[in-house]
């Protein structure tokens, strides 16, 4: 079963991204955020997981913590 992806659909999981690598530069700075942080942030964003919302501070501890339980892999 192939998944149509609408333009909507592509509209939100370029937000996400966009917020999650926000995220990461936030964390490590622009010039250290790597293509495989980059593409953490693809796949997250293509998932159903729900960031805090409630402060910067709290996104970024999250995804830190994500990357950091996703590098121990």
């Amino acid at each position: 079963m192939t998944q149509t992806i609408t333009p909507e659909t592509a509209l939100h999981i370029n937000q996400r991204f966009l917020f999650a690598e926000s995220s990461f530069a936030r964390i490590f700075s622009v010039p250290h955020v790597t293509t495989e942080m980059r593409r953490f942030c693809s796949n997250w964003a293509q998932g159903e997981q729900e960031a805090p919302l409630d402060s910067l501070q709290n996104v970024d501890l999250y995804f830190r913590e994500l990357w950091n339980q996703n590098s121990s892999l």
